[in-house]
């Protein structure tokens, strides 16, 4: 379902915000950090197919012009269903982090659909990453930024050709927020600022394991393998972090 709308106006009071919850990149941080500034007025986009996310929140009526702020898993377009302008907050992470991160998440979540895969096949972490056997490490962070119709309508292993140049049209719009998962603490600054927040609320990082060993921390081999599985996330990813707001100044 598609709407007319007006251009985002860069009023931070009249626009709507969808925040991207890009698996495995510190959304969970930042849905509590924007549950707090904008209380009883954001809405959880539940987990489903991108069609029936667009559904259920056409269906929601009034409730749909109450929310300021959208989140969840789901891809760039869900704006095209909420009746007011629109900016996406956006947080991409190193390709070869985020799936290091996955395949840890994986091995110790027994209720996960990949688990008894990876772990009865005794996938390794290269193996996983490599193995395009999911959405999830096959250049995902630009399906979810090219959109549900175009990023996800090709199997695991088989990205169109103009996937990148579609992704990063959207990214780089003037008026979303963009930041890197590693620079979170300076973007949430920087999403107080932008958005006229009158304090950035009080937040912890959540999720966050110390149990795996870091991707800097591998050898070159393997994260050489990781990053050319995901030749595209590599590019967009470069791109966000071009755009992003720079590491805050430190005394």
């Amino acid at each position: 379902m598609s709407i007319l709308r007006p251009e985002p106006s860069r009023d931070p009071v009249a626009d709507r915000l969808v925040f991207l919850h890009v698996p495995k990149v510190g959304g969970t941080t930042l849905m509590k950090v924007l549950e707090r500034a904008y209380p009883g007025r954001t809405h959880y986009i539940q987990n489903a197919l991108w069609t029936d996310q667009r559904e259920a929140l056409a269906s929601l009526g009034p409730r749909l012009h109450r929310a300021l702020v959208f989140m969840g898993h789901t891809p760039y377009g869900i704006h095209e269903v909420i009746p007011a302008p629109c900016r996406y907050i956006i947080v991409l992470r190193h390709p070869g982090d985020r799936i290091v991160s996955l395949y840890h998440h994986i091995r110790r979540e027994p209720r996960h659909h990949l688990h008894d895969r990876v772990v009865g096949k005794g996938m390794s972490l290269v193996d996983f990453g490599c193995s395009a056997m999911t959405a999830a490490v096959d250049n995902y962070q630009t399906r979810v930024l090219a959109g549900g119709e175009h990023g996800f309508a090709s199997r695991p292993g088989d990205c169109p050709p103009d996937l990148l140049e579609v992704a990063r049209a959207n990214l780089t719009r003037p008026e979303h927020l963009v930041g890197v998962q590693e620079r979170l603490d300076d973007f949430i600054r920087h999403l107080a600022e932008s958005l006229a927040w009158k304090a950035t609320p009080a937040y912890e990082s959540m999720r966050v394991s110390t149990e795996r060993t870091a991707f800097e921390d591998l050898d070159a081999d393997t994260r050489a393998a990781l990053e050319q599985a995901n030749p595209l996330d590599m590019a967009l990813y470069e791109t966000a972090r071009a755009i992003s707001p720079a590491p805050a100044t430190r005394p």
